[in-house]
């Protein structure tokens, strides 16, 4: 519940269900630390358990996008009854649901975007020839960059699926900045007037909201 309530600020993390009514629970988030972060959840399956309310939790309230395979399925609660010293009895007494009310049992957690284990070969870029490899060249003055792409080509031929995610997390950043400075200065035809708002002066909801509605009234008018 804990790394859940981490990326949480409000909203359901998981609830149990079983025969009782003791068995019923909720679990709900209550902290603001990692809230306003890009966030993509690796699934496959062996993700079990802990791992799938994690990953149903922040799957159902939007909070991150999972990528992977369909998890293990584990979504049982498990009581645990001494009798005695050296002997125990272990009873399944409930189910966990995630917040859209999804059970985890035997079914497991599909991820938003499918992406199987693989083998990548990358090409070797062939015999093109750069700036840098040119005699007497300017230098940029930059050191880091060609260790980073290096470090992203060994990902990409060692582990697949987070190759994959890293791809994603740097578009949704990507995107996220792009959709700041668009918001920065912008002007907006709403019911006739000119309507000029900065995010930094109204929240990128006022202003989706807006855009959403301007939308609306343009294709209602038939010019969409």
């Amino acid at each position: 519940m804990d790394v859940s309530d981490a990326f949480m600020d409000e909203g359901l993390i998981v609830y149990t269900k079983g025969r009782k009514a003791n068995s019923e629970l909720q679990y709900k988030a209550t902290s603001e630390r990692l809230t306003d972060i890009p966030l993509v959840v690796l699934i496959n399956q062996g993700s079990a358990s802990a791992s799938e309310i994690v990953a149903g939790a922040l799957q159902d309230q939007g909070r991150a996008v999972i990528m992977g395979v369909d998890s293990f399925g584990k979504g049982s609660v498990q009581t645990v009854l001494p009798l005695t010293k050296e002997r125990a009895l272990k009873l399944t007494t409930a189910r966990y649901f995630t917040p859209s009310g999804r059970s985890i049992q035997a079914q497991g957690i599909k991820p938003d975007i499918y992406v199987a284990e693989a083998e990548i070969k990358l090409r070797e870029s062939g015999n093109f020839i750069k700036e840098s490899d040119l005699s007497g060249h300017l230098e940029n003055g930059e050191d880091g960059a060609e260790d980073a792409i290096t470090d992203v080509r060994r990902i990409a031929e060692t582990d697949y699926q987070l190759y994959e995610a890293i791809g994603l997390l740097r578009g949704l950043a990507i995107a996220r900045k792009v959709t700041e400075k668009r918001l920065s200065i912008r002007t907006r035809l709403f019911s006739g007037n000119i309507v000029i708002f900065s995010s930094e002066q109204a929240n990128s909801r006022v202003a989706v909201c807006l855009f959403c509605v301007y939308l609306f009234g343009l294709c209602s008018a038939g010019r969409c």
